[in-house]
């Protein structure tokens, strides 16, 4: 790709190529161009300072100029096509490669002005998805986030009180709110937005991405699923645990002894090399071994119905993932191994971690410990 004028028109708050390319986190659209192996990016007045700062390219230029000389021709009614065949023009740029999230409106403007477009299937840059030493560390820190959230949130459970079917905390009833705040207010501490946090008890525990609301219930599983992204660099980490606040019914017991299991021999099977389509069916054979099936009952999921794993880093899914589908992995990639099972009647359990695929094997990258009753 090197020899090819590459051209993302997007903000790079949404787009995680357009943050990799640029490493500047901005929440409105700029254009990045990479032509003759050097990298420019047009920004807004608003942004041109900071971007001549922070971003890593070769230079940053004003969309004023560009946006007055198109005015001057087409009045108020111009489109992001006109700005950036301006732009092109005056660098004789006739062919540029797009990334495949490219607006349409802006690939047919430009082949309508008679470029060549050619349009890359993400992820845009390939070698983001193997991680550099750098990146891992940037990882691992965000991944700590996680990990002090999830603590702190396994022991507010652990702490409180069981008043019939409610759970008590300091004297009001506990609820995922609550949970969710308490992760939220970790993780801006450390420069990280928690997202949409799930925090799911009992039955909503049966929908793997079930946020959850309202009291949390003892004696029945709980989903905690957190995923920070760091606020400065942009990675993401991911990580789940299921407690109980009391007494785990023996299903619920079983399925949590599967489910570790299954995500301990998968985690020993990941190397450098591995499929993840073999590792996915190996951990379906073996919750079949144990009892629990996948199938459709009234409508509905129930067993083990989603992938194994996936990539992490500038997006929470990376292109990366463990399940139908043959995927070779490699060293540097960053990827979860998350197994669960969830049926209507006694709810889910899903545990995930995050670990670094190596030439032999894998290095764990989160830690937090695994329980399920406190």
């Amino acid at each position: 790709m090197s020899k090819q004028t590459l051209l993302i028109y997007d903000s790079s708050e949404s787009n995680p190529d357009l943050l990799y390319a640029t490493r500047f986190f901005a929440p409105d659209v700029f254009l990045y161009l990479r032509t003759a192996g050097r990298g420019f990016m047009y920004v807004g007045d608003l942004e041109v300072d900071r971007a001549r700062e922070e971003a890593h390219v070769n230079r940053v230029i004003s969309f004023s100029d560009v946006i007055e000389k198109v005015r001057a021709q087409k009045g108020n009614r111009y489109s992001a096509a006109d700005l950036i065949d301006s732009i092109l023009r005056q660098r004789r740029i006739r062919h540029v490669t797009l990334p495949g999230n490219a607006p349409v409106a802006l690939v047919e403007g430009l082949k309508k002005r008679r470029y060549a477009v050619r349009i890359k299937a993400l992820p845009f840059f390939e070698k983001r998805i193997i991680k550099t030493p750098k990146e891992i560390r940037q990882i691992r820190r965000v991944a700590a986030v996680a990990e002090s959230a999830m603590g702190e949130a396994i022991r507010i459970i652990a702490a409180a009180r069981i008043k019939g079917r409610t759970l008590w905390y300091q004297g009001r009833v506990l609820t995922a709110e609550y949970i969710k705040s308490v992760v939220a207010s970790i993780a801006a501490l450390h420069d990280c937005n928690a997202g949409r946090t799930i925090v799911a008890c009992g039955k909503d525990t049966a929908f793997p991405h079930k946020e959850g609301k309202g009291p949390l219930r003892p004696h029945e599983p709980i989903i905690l699923d957190i995923f920070p992204r760091s606020q400065s660099t942009g990675f993401y980490a991911d990580m789940s645990r299921t407690v109980v606040r009391g007494k785990a019914s023996e299903t619920i017991q079983r399925m949590y002894r599967a489910v570790l299991r299954a995500q301990r021999d998968a985690v020993r099977n990941i190397h450098s090399g591995a499929d993840g389509k073999v590792l996915y069916e190996k951990v379906c054979g073996y919750f079949v071994t144990k009892g629990f099936r996948t199938a459709v009952q009234k409508g509905r999921f129930s067993g083990f119905f989603h992938s194994l794993g996936h990539g992490v880093g500038l997006e929470l899914h990376e292109t990366v993932r463990l399940d139908r589908r043959s995927y070779i992995l490699k060293s540097g990639m960053v990827v979860t191994v998350e197994p669960g099972l969830y049926y209507p009647e006694p709810g889910g359990v899903r545990i995930e971690d995050m670990v670094l695929v190596t030439r032999t094997g894998c290095r764990p990258l989160t830690r937090a410990p695994k329980m399920l009753e406190l």
